[in-house]
């Protein structure tokens, strides 16, 4: 009951005062995959204007703030970081890179923090992403749409993590470019331990769920599923070290430390509410369709 308390706590701590103003040129655009630059540009002005940027600054500022983002360990502190001392500096990115869905762009909402002693040492965490974002119909997210829209709780909550793991590696990858060139791996493929290397981690409560809203209207759909905590009993790492071969291929690596937790239930309202007051925001809410579900929680640190 006690931690039940603090997390409520630190949430509402972190709800958002509406009447800042948002700059959106604050926060940078990340394009993850092959999209060309003229279509970036189109991109970049859609997301820096009218309710792209009422969103996002809306979720920017209602983003949860869990015990897991504090938390550090001995494996962290080696490279002299505390890291609950260090901001969170937010950033959109839009990837083009998802296996099985081309043409296809999600657009993802993530924060990062960097190592002040050694800045190629970063952490990550993934706030919410969307398909069908930008009312497009070119967009081609349907395959994706209906990939992740099934009945099956827990087939969803499946296909869910798949796509949320490998945006976590295509962020984490654009990270590890962004800290510099990548150092060379020894022979076996593994980065030197002579050198310093990319690493970039995240941790998770061992207890989530994700909660999922569908937004419809006679013109466009958007499907956007945020990451909520449950009521968990710990946290776990996972982390991806990168290298070049001598080809000049980037080899990626990854790690992760399982807990085993009893994950049972639903996240609790008072972490979902907030998420859908968003939707307040958009110009046609009154035209729109709304629906919403919270799927059940699951250890995803096994």
């Amino acid at each position: 009951m006690l931690k039940k308390i603090i997390l409520m706590a630190i949430f509402f701590m972190s709800l958002p005062i509406f009447s800042q103003v948002y700059d959106p040129t604050a926060d940078p655009i990340e394009f993850i995959g092959d999209i060309p630059y003229n279509e970036q540009e189109t991109i970049t002005t859609a997301l820096n204007m009218g309710i792209c940027v009422s969103i996002y600054a809306s979720l920017r500022q209602t983003a949860l703030v869990t015990p897991c983002d504090t938390l550090y360990d001995i494996d962290d502190t080696i490279s002299g970081c505390n890291w609950t001392t260090l901001p969170w500096e937010y950033c959109r990115a839009v990837v083009n890179t998802i296996p099985g869905f081309p043409n296809c762009k999600v657009y993802a909402v993530y924060k990062v923090r960097k190592c002040s002693y050694n800045p190629i040492i970063r952490q990550i965490k993934l706030v919410s992403y969307s398909a069908n974002y930008i009312p497009d119909s070119s967009l081609g997210c349907d395959s994706l749409a209906n990939y992740l829209d099934t009945n099956d709780v827990d087939e969803q909550n499946i296909r869910l993590r798949y796509i949320e793991d490998y945006l976590y590696f295509s962020i984490s990858k654009r990270e590890a470019e962004k800290a510099g060139d990548f150092s060379l791996c020894d022979p076996s493929g593994n980065p030197s331990s002579n050198s310093l290397y990319q690493q970039i981690f995240y941790r998770e409560e061992t207890c989530k769920s994700v909660f999922l809203v569908k937004y419809q209207t006679n013109t466009r759909t958007k499907q956007d599923y945020y990451d909520v905590p449950c009521i968990s009993t710990g946290c776990c790492k996972t982390w991806y070290t990168f290298c070049k071969d001598s080809l000049g291929n980037v080899i990626s690596h990854i790690n992760k430390t399982p807990v085993i937790d009893n994950c049972v239930g639903i996240a609790p309202e008072s972490y979902t509410d907030p998420i859908l007051q968003i939707y307040n925001y958009e110009p046609d809410i009154n035209n729109a369709t709304i629906d919403h579900r919270t799927l059940p929680c699951e250890n995803t640190c096994n």
